[in-house]
């Protein structure tokens, strides 16, 4: 026969459980705040790769290509530069989709990502550029293929 203060506290015991659940439901459930936190994650990402790239290429004395390494990737890719220091790809999706496997090196991301391509217009001053467009749960990355610059909106 179970007495008045163990039914307390089996009491007290289940209330905490019921609490615990729906904290751990409420903050796991809420999908859109999570891939937000994943897109940011994304850019940052990417832009420490570039970054990462960029000293090293500095760093080896401007060679036209190095095996660079991504910080905790399983592997590495030889990746070649033009003489100003830009990533040297192909100006097609599939070049895209090859920059960002360098620079993520993580299928979680990679098989997540839309990747398109578009030409911008250029001025007198500046000719037509390929920009890299990258889609994740709706945050657009882009990557400039002839200055190397990486934006998102």
């Amino acid at each position: 026969m179970l007495t008045k203060t163990l039914w307390h506290k089996l009491l007290i015991v289940g209330i905490a459980i019921v609490i615990l659940t729906s904290l751990v439901r409420a903050l796991y459930n809420d999908n859109a705040s999570w891939q937000q936190v994943s897109a940011v994650n994304l850019f940052t990402k990417m832009t420490i790769a570039i970054e990462q790239l960029e000293w090293q290429w500095q760093n080896e004395g401007r060679p036209l290509s190095l095996f660079f390494k991504p910080q905790n990737a399983m592997q590495g890719f030889e990746i070649e530069f033009n003489k100003d220091g830009t990533i040297r790809i192909d100006k097609s999706i599939e070049g895209c989709k090859t920059l960002l496997t360098w620079l993520m090196n993580e299928k979680s991301f990679n098989n997540s990502v839309k990747v398109t391509t578009t030409i911008s217009e250029g001025n007198g001053m500046i000719a037509n550029d390929v920009i890299c467009n990258f889609e994740y749960v709706g945050r657009q990355i882009h990557y400039h293929i002839g200055s190397g610059e990486l934006t998102s909106k």
